[in-house]
């Protein structure tokens, strides 16, 4: 996987953390006071909401058989879920950002070494594409002049196959016209 891949899906991991971070900043505001306690009894479950007024702490028992009592249920155990889930969005958000920002990507190209000896080699072993062309070879004179394939550096060569890898080549920068 190349790094801007990585990149890629980095900034859309923090465009979505970004955007529900948002949202739970809304829905907290809009959400009920108070904090939501459950107690299990044997075969029921009985649910308190405990408000903080003026120092003091106000219990009420809700039943979740009354729709409205089930609406506040609901709304706290979100209220939970935003108050515990929400820094760690932002820490997420902080750390795909400072990440993002020192991320830079790798491309051989602008390291290249030896353009003063006129080739252009980037790492050992690697081919530089003036002496390849440069360098003779085994060539099939049967069809001389039967270019018919032209490709984006200008070069014509003699099959679809051919022109493919030139204009790989020529995209990749390493065809000049």
């Amino acid at each position: 996987m190349s790094i801007d891949v990585i990149r890629k899906l980095m900034e859309e991991e923090l465009r979505a953390e970004t955007a529900l971070a948002e949202f739970m900043e809304r829905r907290k505001r809009e959400m009920p006071n108070g904090s939501l306690v459950e107690h299990r009894g044997r075969n029921d479950r009985y649910y308190y909401v405990y408000i903080y007024e003026q120092g003091h702490r106000r219990a009420m028992c809700l039943d979740s058989s009354v729709p409205e009592h089930l609406e506040t249920i609901k709304d706290l155990m979100e209220k939970k879920t935003v108050i515990h889930g929400l820094p760690v969005l932002k820490e997420n958000i902080k750390v795909l950002q400072e990440n993002l920002d020192k991320l830079k990507p790798y491309h051989p190209t602008n390291y290249k070494y030896g353009e003063k000896l006129g080739s252009g080699y980037y790492l050992k072993g690697d081919v530089c594409i003036k002496d390849w062309e440069r360098k003779e070879g085994n060539q099939n004179h049967r069809f001389s002049d039967g270019l018919v394939f032209d490709t984006k550096s200008g070069i014509e060569v003699r099959s679809k196959s051919e022109a493919m890898i030139a204009d790989a080549l020529f995209d990749a920068g390493l065809l000049q016209k």
